[in-house]
């Protein structure tokens, strides 16, 4: 485990390096003119993550859709509408409307969030990276320098799929340096897991991914975007004393339903912007 100070010096070298273009063109060519100095430069980058080995090679796999539960009620929020496997709730949302949350007498909750079309990178920065590192420059300069405005489910696929074996293939310095950017991204993502599982998810509206803890049952965060590339988020989880659990087929009853209230519906409607729910028939 690296020290503070390590850390700290280690983000000037890098950020050195992706703030001046010519500094880091001369240094990468004259390393990758020499086969022995960037294999000892990839031995040293892959021992930065090696202590997190548990969270660097958990990759994708697609979501097995077979259990699903029993929908009871139809939910509607943020100009959305999904089914939900649970009796009873009530509904509680921000004030600017910028979420909605769904918890049952059981303290079981879905909470969901929208965000419109942007840049994936600069969202994922403004959400999570900057409050946990201060090594956005190279991060930026590394991560996609062939397309720095990577839209929607790309910028999560190319960073929940690098795991240490690309290190390994990586011919030069440019390679190697974009895997560690994309690694940081990684591990960002999958904070405050354990013990990752990351499911690919694929309906017929959306696609994105899940997350879950194996050592926290009960636990998800779904991340799914539309073909505009809007983003939703559901995380669903316990907001007090867990009475009972939350399953994958609960989950899965929730996204096979999900759909947007289109705007002819919603007006002859009248929806409410924050929440209601209905059981069904």
């Amino acid at each position: 485990m690296r020290s503070a100070t390590g850390r700290e010096a280690q983000s000037r070298i890098f950020n050195r390096i992706a703030t001046n273009a010519q500094e880091r063109s001369e240094l990468f060519a004259y390393m990758d003119a020499r086969p022995d100095s960037v294999a000892a430069a990839k031995s040293k980058l892959l021992m930065f993550y090696a202590d997190q080995s548990n969270k660097t090679a958990a990759l994708p796999t697609p979501l097995d859709f077979s259990p699903i539960s029993t929908p009871l009620h139809t939910c509607e929020g943020l100009n959305y509408r999904f089914s939900s496997p649970w009796p009873e709730f009530v509904v509680s949302a921000g004030s600017e409307g910028q979420w909605v949350a769904f918890q049952d007498n059981q303290g079981r909750m879905m909470m969901m969030s929208i965000s419109l079309t942007t840049n994936a990178f600069d969202e994922f920065v403004v959400r999570e990276l900057s409050s946990v590192t201060n090594d956005l420059n190279w991060i930026q300069a590394f991560a996609f320098p062939d397309n720095r405005n990577i839209h929607g489910i790309e910028f999560y696929r190319r960073c929940l799929s690098i795991a240490p074996h690309d290190l390994s293939s990586c011919t030069n310095m440019d390679g190697a340096f974009q895997y560690l950017a994309r690694m940081m991204i990684k591990l960002v993502l999958l904070s405050g897991n354990s013990s990752p599982i990351v499911n690919e998810v694929r309906t017929g509206d959306y696609e994105g991914y899940q997350v879950q803890d194996a050592s926290k049952p009960g636990r998800y965060i779904i991340r799914l975007f539309d073909n505009t590339g809007n983003l939703i988020e559901l995380v669903f989880g316990f907001k007090k004393e867990q009475k009972t659990s939350i399953s994958q087929a609960d989950v899965n009853c929730v996204l096979l339903s999900l759909k947007k209230i289109n705007d002819a519906e919603q007006a002859g409607a009248a929806y409410p912007p924050q929440g209601v729910g209905s059981a069904d028939p």
